[in-house]
């Protein structure tokens, strides 16, 4: 006689792995896995525009279309408004700010898909040989690839309004490079998050708009600093902060970067990848029996 059990629901429950992984892990796996990385990302940046009729076009369009927008709005609405300090050669305030939209919308787009990349890809979980972590690492790819793109268009924008440019636009990838390493340890943490917890995915939008109103991204810093100078002191040091106004200082403003601010911002986004990758790799042995 075969005795049958009332199913249990199985609840999600975070598996740890005892390995620890060494500080370089993140970016020896980057390396180990550069080529299924690319393709993965390759395969991101284009499959997003799969069926249309202008397909990859679109990478170029969409940033001109918002550069055009925002010449039209932003130009009479922020025509006063004085972005940086003193000393720094006037600017229209739309290259500033579609500078800062770029450079925020890397972190943006992974902040908010991260809780459904291993969702998404439920076929990956169960190869056992498939490494899980370079999906955010293609999502981090395909954000730089649009965000390079329209930081190509804002160069463009610079030239044709006379401005030119300076040899510190070879130093943007001071800024991209902790700025892809702080997208990475975001999206490794999220993506785990988002297999026990799926709520997560659904308050990401709301966190990225939080952030982008406490990123002086379409207005100057020194609104905090006039009206709530207790709240400036503390967003001084909010990492996209530094990486949309040091951007700003290579690409519109043709001035050096601050290096103190930088090394902060560098220092910070290598221990976020860290954790964010110790906490992916210690929880994704639970992954395959959640889904």
């Amino acid at each position: 006689m075969t005795s049958t059990h009332p199913s249990k629901t199985v609840r999600p429950t975070v598996v740890f792995r005892p390995d620890s992984p060494v500080p370089i892990e993140p970016l020896s796996t980057l390396w180990r896995h550069r080529k299924l990385v690319t393709r993965f990302a390759r395969n991101d940046a284009i499959g997003r525009y799969r069926g249309s009729a202008l397909g990859l076009t679109w990478s170029f369009l969409n940033p001109l279309l918002m550069l055009g927008v925002f010449t039209i709005v932003f130009s009479t609405v922020f025509a006063r408004a004085r972005f940086g300090g003193t000393g720094l050669p006037d600017r229209p305030a739309v290259l500033l700010i579609f500078c800062g939209m770029t450079v925020f919308g890397v972190f943006t787009e992974v902040l908010t898909r991260a809780p459904m990349v291993i969702l998404g890809n439920p076929n990956y979980v169960k190869k056992v040989v498939f490494p899980l972590e370079i999906l955010p690492l293609a999502m981090v790819g395909s954000a730089l690839f649009h965000a390079l793109i329209g930081l190509l268009i804002l160069l463009v924008g610079c030239l044709a309004l006379g401005y030119g440019l300076s040899w510190t636009v070879l130093l943007l990838p001071l800024v991209l490079a902790p700025l892809a390493l702080l997208a990475a340890g975001v999206g490794w943490f999220f993506a785990s998050l988002g297999i026990y917890a799926r709520d997560v995915g659904h308050v990401m939008g709301v966190v990225a708009q939080a952030l982008f109103f406490l990123t002086p991204v379409v207005f100057p810093f020194q609104v905090f600093v006039d009206n709530a100078p207790i709240v400036a002191s503390i967003l001084q040091w909010n990492p996209m902060k530094i990486a949309v106004d040091e951007a700003r200082m290579m690409l519109v403003w043709g001035q050096l970067p601050d290096f103190v601010s930088l090394g902060v911002f560098s220092l910070l986004s290598v221990v976020v990848a860290w954790f964010g990758f110790v906490w992916f790799q210690r929880t994704r042995a639970g992954f395959a029996d959640v889904l």
